[in-house]
């Protein structure tokens, strides 16, 4: 008589021992994994960052100022908080990335609650007005994605996010919530300090024709990975944080664009201090910390000098442009740039 053959279950002890080397296995092949998810994400930023300085050139070719970083509107019109019921957070955390980008898809958390100006289409800061996007809106273009590092996670709950952002935008990528994962460096006073009139000032290739930016230009950084900034206003060693890794995971350290076109990894270091014989000879007169206009670490720096200044715009109490002026004679004051509002 046929029987049909019997088929051995597994026991429990067998199928607990094939769960047990699976998960041996993942827990071995894990760690291998994230590193090349890592690796592949920061080439792909680096590679984004060569290209969005690449087109920064052809930018600079076609503009009329010749504009090395493309000047958004709100950089030098009167409606440059327009819709941030805290004007700060539009200067220091929006402006520096509106030189290109999409329209934010999420709100802008601030002061408890969420601003949404950066949302509108039709708005001042929507992807149609940022300036270099028309270097990178053609078919055969990536489009957008080149201003998302793939890293994106946003600021981390650390001393190091603030203050150039308020502590609810925690732990959003900024290609959400600000439209572009880089931003420009932007060396200098953002307010002008004197009464009842604001502006900006910067020593860095932010507002200044790129001609005039003196070599080398391979160790000006250009723009960058949000904490890579951030990280640079008081370096490694000081007193002000903990340090902790960027983005890419690596210590004190993101992905840089450089004014040569080159793009890499950079780790701050300790920030160099110019002696009072240094800072005589450069001519640098001004009664700010060195550190406001002469910001250099081990393998890049901030500045350019010694190129002059520029200053982006200058504006009354009632938020209408005036006429230019500075109050300090010497580097970075001496021939500086202006930029004025379009006609």
């Amino acid at each position: 008589m046929f029987r049909p053959p019997v088929r051995k279950a597994f026991s429990l002890i067998e199928l607990v021992v094939v769960v047990a080397l699976a998960g041996l296995v993942v827990s071995i092949l894990a760690p291998g994994l994230q590193a090349v998810r890592q690796k592949n994400a920061t080439a792909v930023c680096l590679s984004n960052l060569r290209q969005i300085g690449a087109a920064s050139w052809v930018y600079a070719a076609e503009d009329y100022r010749e504009q090395l970083v493309p000047l958004h509107q709100t950089m030098v019109r009167t409606f440059h908080g327009e819709g941030f019921p805290n004007t700060v957070w539009a200067w220091v955390t929006a402006i520096p990335r509106a030189f290109g980008g999409r329209t934010a898809t999420v709100p802008f958390p601030m002061d408890g609650g969420d601003c949404e100006v950066l949302q509108d289409e039709d708005g001042y800061w929507a992807a149609r007005t940022r300036p270099l996007n028309y270097c990178f809106i053609k078919p055969a273009s990536r489009g957008m994605e080149l201003f998302h590092c793939p890293a994106d996670s946003g600021y981390p709950d650390s001393p190091w996010s603030f203050p150039n952002a308020p502590e609810e935008c925690v732990g959003i990528p900024h290609y959400d919530m600000l439209g572009n994962s880089y931003r420009l460096n932007n060396i200098g006073i953002w307010w002008w300090r004197s009464w009842g009139s604001g502006g900006g000032f910067t020593s860095g290739p932010w507002g200044h024709t790129a001609s005039s930016l003196a070599e080398p230009l391979a160790d000006i950084v250009l723009y960058s990975d949000a904490l890579f900034y951030n990280f640079a206003f008081y370096g490694e060693g000081s007193d002000y944080a903990d340090p902790i890794p960027g983005w890419h995971g690596e210590l004190m350290s993101d992905n840089v664009a450089y004014c040569d076109g080159s793009a890499r990894l950079t780790r701050v270091g300790e920030l160099y201090e110019f002696s009072d014989e240094e800072l005589e000879e450069m001519g640098y007169t001004p009664d700010f910390d060195q550190h406001v206009f002469l910001r250099r670490g081990p393998t890049w720096r901030e500045d350019c000098y010694p190129t002059p200044g520029a200053q982006i715009r200058i504006y009354n109490a009632d938020n209408q442009n005036v006429t230019p002026g500075v109050y300090y004679s010497g580097w970075p004051f001496d021939d500086y740039q202006y930029n004025p509002p379009p006609e």
